[in-house]
């Protein structure tokens, strides 16, 4: 009877065992099943056994009674937190509790590209959030919110200082949790160094912020930002106008996509055709590389620079050698033959860059 008992106790044991050791390994241990991942939304004030029925229901762990006991053993059964959370059937009961209880929601992609304004920016808002387009806008546009960043002073938008990326958002994430990231991560681009670096060359951050959008707009090629960067400091130094088309249109309230000689004569504070300097801020959101370009331009005495069509320019010093370009790279061979320099610039088939 005893040696009975004992092989009952030793197989109960064995099982006892097993079902632990089996409940403590993740669901996918063979390296080449495929791994599932699944989002599973913990409501507030929801009961820890229908958390437990879900994560069972949907390949995450095997035994809900198990985990729970487990999570009480653990101290962490009144510590899960509500939140939209992402599990993959790799995980242990001991990864899928310490999820469950960081609060750290699952993110969505939102992708900000470089060069977009605040409009385009507000858009791909209300395509991740509907509704929350136009919120966005005016936060971004509200003087009082703009004082808690500590940014430049006196600044009237945002624009400029939400840094393009790929951000992870929680879905119940706020519009001012929205803004608040980008900003953020802004402030970690422009930390102590750059800000340092500004001022030994003389600029404010609005001023670098504002010139390294215009920069932005102007060329897509990462290798030709410090070169561009370089003639409009050179123009700055010089007293001459910027004459940047990217300026004109942001300051067009409905641009239609064809820019004009009316468009050039326009009084704008964003004309850089009329008015000295810079414009009154940024006209987009520069990324770090165009940033870095107008604090560590290229050593150069070029002024002017023509689009060659393909995503690159053509680089001059001098105004003369500035027309030939734009008649080379822009003009078509069929319309250069009669036309006189005055007639090319009467019907706009050139303009000083």
């Amino acid at each position: 009877m005893k040696k009975l008992f004992l092989i009952f106790l030793l197989g109960f044991v064995v099982v006892t065992g097993f079902e632990i050791y089996s409940f403590l390994s993740p669901q996918t241990t063979d390296r080449k099943q495929p791994i599932k991942a699944v989002i599973i939304d913990v409501k507030h004030g929801e009961r820890f056994a229908l958390i437990a029925e879900n994560l069972v229901a949907s390949g995450i762990i095997r035994n809900a009674r198990m985990f729970y006991i487990y999570a009480r053993i653990l101290g962490q059964a009144d510590k899960i937190k509500a939140g939209e959370y992402r599990f993959t059937t790799v995980m242990t009961p001991s990864d899928v509790l310490n999820v469950l209880c960081s609060g750290i929601s699952y993110g969505f992609p939102l992708t900000l590209p470089e060069g977009f304004s605040l409009q385009q920016i507000s858009a791909v808002v209300e395509k991740f959030h509907e509704g929350y387009g136009a919120e966005f806008l005016a936060l971004t546009k509200n003087l009082k919110f703009i004082s808690s960043f500590g940014l430049p002073p006196k600044i009237k938008t945002l624009e400029g200082y939400l840094f393009p990326d790929t951000y992870l958002i929680a879905r119940d994430a706020t519009v001012e949790d929205i803004v608040r990231t980008m900003v953020k991560h802004y402030q970690g681009v422009f930390n102590s160094e750059l800000k340092k670096r500004a001022e030994e060359v003389g600029m404010t951050e609005h001023q670098v912020v504002t010139l390294a959008s215009i920069v932005e707009k102007e060329t897509g090629a990462e290798e030709e930002r410090p070169l561009i960067a370089s003639i409009f400091l050179n123009r700055l130094k010089k007293k001459m106008r910027l004459q940047t088309d990217p300026t004109v249109i942001y300051g067009i309230r409905d641009y239609d996509g064809n820019i004009t000689r009316k468009d050039l004569e326009r009084d704008t504070p964003y004309n850089t055709y009329r008015i000295p300097g810079l414009p009154p801020g940024p006209i987009c959101s520069p990324g770090k590389e165009a940033i870095r370009a107008v604090l560590y331009p290229a050593q150069s005495e070029f002024l002017y620079f023509v689009s060659h069509n393909d995503g690159t320019h053509e680089f001059t010093k001098t105004y003369e050698d500035h027309r030939k370009a734009v008649v080379k790279f822009q003009l078509d061979p069929k319309m250069r033959e009669g036309k006189s320099w005055r007639d090319l610039k009467k019907n706009q088939l050139l303009k000083k860059q």
